[in-house]
């Protein structure tokens, strides 16, 4: 199974959003919740922006296929 990066970004919002419900169910400071979703889309940027760096012509071959 390959690693893409619709994948690895539907992965990580997966993960972000389920630490968004637990920390809104534990009624942690918003404060918290903010620097976590921050974290998350600083996260899945990079790891976007890498992945295409080392494949720069496989961007588009996973629809493709």
């Amino acid at each position: 199974m390959k690693v893409t990066p619709s994948l690895l970004g539907l992965s990580l919002e997966v993960v972000a959003l389920a630490l968004l419900f637990a920390l809104m169910l534990f009624e942690k400071a918003t404060q918290t919740i903010f620097y976590i979703s921050v974290a998350a889309i600083i996260v899945y940027l990079i790891a976007v922006y890498h992945f295409r760096l080392e494949n720069p012509k496989k961007k588009h071959q996973d629809l493709k296929a």
